[in-house]
């Protein structure tokens, strides 16, 4: 499990402010430790794949945080659905402030969004078993 820092959290919630992400209200209200509790990287708590995952993800840090805010939150499979669609737009949010204008004629950056799709293909298919269903 990644542990983050009290200055990488209070990091994503700057980039979450100044970027405009989409979130719940909690990722910026809650206590830092408690979100050190929640946030765990890129990837389900536990996985063998999210140290490898955060890492190939490191630019996407903030939108993957306030998903996990959203996991722990929890609700109805409607609920799932429109926070995994929050984690593809903030992600988009995300790769467009990284790679700037140029994003469009950049391969890197094609690529990168290209593991953002599979990013939200693969949490649409294995998150059931890490949201909170109420």
């Amino acid at each position: 499990m990644t542990r983050y820092t009290d200055g990488e959290i209070m990091f994503f919630r700057a980039v979450a402010w100044s970027l405009g992400l989409s979130a719940p209200q909690e990722f910026f209200d809650w206590p830092i430790d408690t979100l050190q509790k929640i946030c765990n990287g890129v990837g389900g708590e536990g996985s063998w794949l999210t140290p490898v995952l955060t890492w190939v993800y490191a630019n996407y840090q903030a939108s993957t945080a306030i998903h996990d805010v959203d996991y722990h939150i929890g609700g109805s499979e409607a609920d799932r659905e429109q926070c995994d669609k929050r984690l593809l737009n903030n992600m988009l949010i995300e790769w467009a402030d990284c790679h700037g204008w140029s994003r469009w004629f950049k391969k890197l950056a094609w690529r990168e969004r290209a593991q953002i799709k599979i990013a939200y293909v693969f949490v649409r298919k294995n998150g059931d078993a890490y949201w909170r269903h109420k």
